[in-house]
């Protein structure tokens, strides 16, 4: 038999919890492969799990404790060994990567499920091209994405997407058809408040306060979260460069 390979549809599930939740299928392994190389490379958990297609299946498994002291005994056999792994992995991450294109997934650290209607549905190949177009790093952290209109310091009023990163905030929305971007920079932002002496709480908004006292006002879909987000990445870049 087969042994088909799925991931959770939403991303930052951890294996424990994806137990019982959606999954998609994005490898089938055939006899003589072989899986579990990420984590003995880096000791983390597995990141997907194996679900045997039926009763016939037979697996072999070498713990890696033995497989250490047998690599260490033979240094030939290790050169070999972790040469063909690199290869497997490599083969293996190109074509998760094109299966998982349309898997879709939720930001790490999102406040909001995917399963809420009023979250933005992205895929993984749609968060790369966000990514990308405010620069971010494909390592940094988004923290929420949340449908919002936003006021500009020139008092320019749009509808769109906001993303919030560790590093930054962006915002995507559409003028006649023409997708238009916005970023800023924590390293240009002086505070991030909900209320001010303009501003009630009960107006379900966040203000994005400027070193150069100029602020963007932003009227997300859930307030509260959209603020913890934006003030817990404020804060977090603020110690982060003040100590360097």
């Amino acid at each position: 038999g087969n042994v088909h390979v799925e991931k959770s549809t939403l991303a930052i599930q951890d294996h424990e919890s994806s137990r019982g939740a959606a999954s998609a299928m994005i490898n089938v392994l055939q006899p003589g492969d072989t899986f579990g190389e990420m984590s003995f490379l880096d000791n983390e958990p597995p990141c997907a799990s194996c679900i045997a297609d039926s009763n016939n299946v037979q697996v072999m498994c070498i713990s890696k404790s033995a497989l250490a002291t047998l690599l260490k005994q033979d240094q030939q056999l290790a050169c070999k060994f972790y040469r063909q792994m690199a290869i497997a992995v490599a083969q293996r991450l190109q074509s998760v990567s094109k299966a998982s294109a349309d898997i879709r997934e939720a930001p790490r650290g999102m406040s909001n499920c995917l399963d809420n209607p009023a979250t933005p549905h992205v895929s993984a190949k749609k968060l790369l091209k966000v990514r990308h177009r405010f620069g971010a790093r494909d390592t940094e952290t988004m923290a929420c994405m949340m449908q919002t209109a936003m006021v500009s310091p020139n008092r320019r009023k749009s509808h769109g997407t906001m993303y919030v990163f560790e590093t930054m905030i962006g915002f995507v929305s559409k003028l006649f058809g023409l997708k238009q971007h916005e970023t800023i920079h924590y390293a240009s932002v002086s505070e991030v408040v909900r209320e001010t002496f303009t501003l009630k709480k009960e107006d379900n908004a966040v203000e994005v306060i400027l070193e150069s006292k100029r602020s963007y006002i932003f009227y997300p879909q859930h307030a509260d979260d959209a603020f913890d987000a934006m003030q817990r990445c404020l804060q977090q870049y603020k110690t982060e460069h003040q100590s360097q």
